[in-house]
């Protein structure tokens, strides 16, 4: 009758009892409508579970076995897996512990289709499938019905989602949009992990090497040092001689590109034995594990074999030698700054001594200490005033900067034609100091930019105050470093002083700065505007006769190595005699320095030299006793 219920025919009822599902009828469609949206439900909630578990973390060893564990328990598979792309097939990383399945062993199944399709690969029966189609999977898992679904990264296929069923229809097509669903989610969360990944990675690594940088390679000795039990570990710092000239001469790509040549060598040494890092610049540094003295060093050693070779970039054939200090845990340290700190100090001693690399002991971080005290002192003595009053800002405990000056003279008269300030430190406990003493720490400490300014500006002043009195002292030199030269802000500030006073000061560089390109720049530069330059220490600077050439030089001043033994040494005296035939040729002055007896000024005046200074005429002496000693100079050769 219209309008009422049928019941089920009694083979439909039969049917029912045997696969226990509802009979096909009103009340059996029913069921399956409620089943169905209670399906749906389990699985909506899944995919909230997995989205906010997906956006709380980038862990994929957390994230990827509870997105099998959720899969299985919603769509009640027999199995789940989450499977990664590899090289060699895919890494389930969902079994304990993860197993790679071979390309060969998924041949035939749905993860080979959706690998070469891109697509969802879904297999509805198995026993609808012809025998010799039967992938290897089904024995293995006892399944009826499988789906592979891949998961997409942002640079194409990441891996695959594969679900299996003891049962045949078991994931239909709800069911796969289901897992459509939860693969978006799982790749976006593998983007996001990525990422994180790189920017944890650019934080500890160095960009152009990719070696671990400062931060994790304190984060490697922490670990090494926080063994239990404890195993001694070595540092060893490493800095590369003479690395900025490459970047000055051929450019910092060039340099960059021997950077990570080296990197490359240092890890070929190091290998698994340690950790290699990158500090910055040309700076490198190395953990060892496990290591004693006799490992550290023979690794020192090696490291110092990977530069008996020189680099090649491009056409350029570049040689280089390395610096390399040794600490030693715990005997020199147990914890990490100090274990790098020593070792730094280490190589720097293997640095000055030019031994190659060197072990921590005491002495040297005495060395260091006084070094570091010498620095600050002279650094506050720059900022004195000659003759001011102490201040709490300036104070009178670490001195001040004077100037002394040596006269030149011309050979063949003896009168006084010139001067050179020669920088000293009064100190009040050390006393007089000479510039052999702290030049070179003021510029390794960047002191010598203010103390080079200071020095032109009382060299001017006194010149000033000696040309009010009547007094006429010639031209007067004054030193200038390359790396006064070589720094734009430096050179910036001195230039404008001796632009003002180019008819009063001759500025003296040494042979070797002319090996920096800056610095020749910067001479040529004020060559232009009619300041007189000269080449200090000639003959010991192994400078190229081509930066000679072009450079707009006035004067050579012969080291005082060729002059001191000139009355015995039949070398020395052609290698004079070469440079004034050298500077004659150019058109160039020679001054000879370190005259000490008067045979030697005789036989400068047979090989040509005309002007010099040194002991035989007068030491240097303060500016009082300089203008006395010109008075009477000059006096008594007008006499004559």
């Amino acid at each position: 009758m219209a309008g009422q219920e049928s019941a089920p025919t009694p083979e439909a009822a039969a049917r029912s009892e045997q696969d226990g599902r509802p009979a096909p009828g009103p009340i059996g469609a029913e069921v399956d409508v409620i089943a169905e949206l209670r399906a749906r439900v389990r699985q909506q909630e899944a995919v909230a579970e997995l989205g906010q578990l997906a956006m709380g973390t980038t862990d994929m060893c957390e994230l990827l076995p509870r997105v099998a564990h959720v899969v299985r328990h919603t769509l009640r598979a027999s199995r789940v897996g989450v499977l990664e792309l590899q090289a060699d097939g895919l890494l389930d990383r969902t079994a304990d512990p993860p197993v790679v399945l071979g390309f060969d062993l998924i041949r035939g199944t749905t993860l080979e289709t959706a690998l070469a399709t891109g697509r969802p690969a879904h297999v509805h029966d198995y026993d609808l499938l012809d025998a010799t189609e039967m992938p290897p999977l089904r024995a293995i898992n006892d399944v009826a019905s499988a789906v592979s679904v891949p998961i997409d990264g942002r640079d194409g296929l990441w891996g695959i989602l594969v679900v299996s069923h003891r049962e045949a229809g078991g994931i239909g097509t709800q069911e796969l949009l289901f897992l459509q669903q939860v693969t978006h989610l799982v790749g976006s969360a593998v983007e996001r992990s990525r990422s994180d990944a790189r920017i944890r990675h650019q934080a500890l690594h160095d960009a152009l090497t990719g070696l671990p940088n400062r931060v994790l390679l304190r984060r490697q000795v922490d670990g090494a040092l926080s063994q239990r039990p404890p195993v001694s570990c070595a540092v060893l710092m490493l800095d590369l001689d003479g690395f900025k000239d490459v970047n000055d001469a051929l450019g910092h790509a060039v340099g960059d590109q021997v950077l990570v040549s080296v990197a490359v060598r240092l890890e070929a040494i190091v290998g698994t034995t340690g950790v290699l890092a990158r500090l910055g610049g040309d700076e490198f540094a190395v953990l060892q594990h496990a290591a004693t003295w006799e490992s550290a060093a023979d690794l020192a050693r090696q490291v110092r074999s990977a530069f008996a070779h020189p680099f090649r970039v491009g056409d350029l054939t570049i040689p280089l030698s390395a610096s390399v200090g040794i600490a030693l845990s715990p005997e020199h340290g147990d914890d990490t700054s100090t274990l790098l700190r020593r070792a730094d100090v280490a190589m720097y001693r293997a640095k000055v001594t030019r031994a190659g690399w060197a072990g921590y002991d005491h002495d040297l971080d005495r060395a260091q200490t006084e070094r570091l005290t010498v620095i600050g002192e002279l650094r506050r003595a720059v900022t004195v005033e000659h003759g001011g009053d102490p201040t709490p800002e300036r104070p009178s405990g670490d001195g001040h900067l004077t100037l002394h000056f040596q006269p030149v003279v011309d050979l063949r008269t003896g009168e006084p034609w010139g001067t050179e300030a020669l920088v000293r430190w009064q100190h009040p406990r050390r006393g007089l100091v000479p510039p052999l003493d702290f030049i070179g720490l003021a510029e390794q400490s960047r002191v010598i930019g203010p103390l080079t300014v200071r020095v032109i500006d009382e060299a001017l002043r006194l010149t000033g105050d000696w040309a009010e009195a009547g007094l006429r002292t010639g031209p007067v030199a004054v030193n200038v470093s390359m790396h006064c030269l070589s720094d734009a802000a430096t050179f910036a500030t001195i230039r404008h002083r001796l632009l003002e006073a180019r008819d009063r000061l001759v500025v003296e560089v040494t042979e070797s700065s002319l090996a920096d390109s800056a610095a020749r720049a910067a001479l040529r530069d004020l060559a232009a505007e009619g300041v007189v330059c000269a080449i200090d220490d000639f003959g010991t600077g192994y400078s190229s006769l081509v930066h000679l050439r072009d450079l707009p030089v006035r004067t050579l001043k012969v080291d005082r190595t060729f002059v001191r033994d000139l009355a015995t040494s039949s070398r020395d005296r052609a290698i004079v005699r070469a440079v004034v035939d050298l500077a004659e040729a150019m058109g160039l002055g020679v001054v000879a320095e370190g005259i000490e007896t008067p045979e030697v000024a005789a036989i400068l005046v047979d090989l040509g030299v005309e002007r010099g200074q040194g002991f035989w005429w007068a030491r240097p002496m303060p500016a009082g006793e300089m203008v006395t000693w010109w008075s009477g100079r000059a006096r008594a050769a007008r006499s004559r």
